[in-house]
């Protein structure tokens, strides 16, 4: 697999992921967050954010301050390409 690696820019709003049929990730548009600081994440050849929004696999400490796991997490980002 080639990683797409991406930067998400400070303050940047993304959408955290649900999980739908068949385990799917989908983006929720009512969990929005924002990015911290300038954010490294590998973008996904996934679907299911339509044509405006790009699932991306980040740092969970990209958006939760306190949380210091080398845990990733899928978010989903408006107008990236």
């Amino acid at each position: 697999m080639i990683e797409m690696d991406v930067i998400i820019p400070t303050g940047s709003t993304i959408y955290l992921s649900d999980i739908g049929h068949k385990g799917f990730f989908y983006p929720d548009t009512d969990k929005p967050e924002t990015v911290f600081a300038d954010t490294l994440g590998e973008k996904l050849p996934w679907i299911g954010g339509g044509t405006m929004l790009t699932p991306v696999k980040i740092s969970r400490s990209s958006i939760y301050a306190t949380d210091r796991s080398s845990g990733k997490v899928v978010v989903w980002v408006k107008g990236l390409k």
